[in-house]
């Protein structure tokens, strides 16, 4: 596999991690309306729980791996 590859593979999964962080909850949310949401949807309920709980809380556990990952290379 080249590298492209690869980087493609990691986007896909990266994006689809991050969807299906926004997505399942205590409330299920379609991952159209949280695209939708995302892309200047209508102020709805659904689209305050995605921008003020669920986006946030998938930064933080992106950012936390990012660096453990760094973390972890450096003891290396």
């Amino acid at each position: 596999m080249n590298k492209r590859k690869v980087y493609i593979i990691i986007a896909a999964v990266l994006s689809g991690s991050f969807l299906a962080g926004i997505s399942f909850g205590t409330e299920f949310i379609n991952p159209v309306d949280a695209l939708f949401t995302l892309f200047g949807g209508e102020g709805t309920l659904k689209s305050e729980i995605i921008l003020k709980l669920r986006i946030p809380r998938v930064l933080a556990a992106l950012f936390t791996g990012a660096s453990l990952s760094v973390c972890g290379a450096v003891f290396q």
